[in-house]
């Protein structure tokens, strides 16, 4: 079973995910794998490049796969909707926090100190992904 786990920077995706695995279960974490491309703290806001690159080959290739003997979490602030798509194709169950900007911003200072997250920008997309959800 493969379980995507979406929401703002500080929504608790991380947290969720480690409350309800069990062992044997896979984890793709976004902000996990790109902090171990280029050697960053994980939620380090800067240009990716490449890592961000590698990092959605990454997740394509998980899209691709078969979990039945295992759950396989996803980790990530939206999805697209060709990712919804494919995701749903796979029987994907999706689990959206909705937890508001202001609360999400004060755990992430509260973690990282000041960050720069364009949580409009972020808040437009994850509700692009609400709305592919609903059709």
């Amino acid at each position: 079973m493969m379980k995507i786990v979406c929401g703002l920077p500080g929504s608790g995706k991380t947290t969720y995910v480690a409350e309800h695995m069990v062992p044997g279960d896979i984890v793709y974490d976004y902000d996990a794998i790109k902090a171990a491309l280029t050697n960053t703290d994980p939620h380090a806001n800067r240009s990716l490049g490449t890592a961000h690159e590698v990092t959605n080959a990454i997740f394509n290739l998980i899209l691709d796969r078969d979990y039945s003997d295992a759950t396989m979490w996803i980790i990530r602030c939206a999805l697209s909707a060709g990712e919804v798509d494919t995701a749903r194709q796979h029987g994907a169950q999706f689990i959206i926090l909705n937890v508001d900007a202001e609360t999400c911003r004060n755990r992430v200072n509260a973690r990282d100190g000041e960050r720069d997250i364009d949580y409009s920008a972020m808040s437009e997309q994850l509700n692009a992904m609400k709305a592919k959800l609903n059709t």
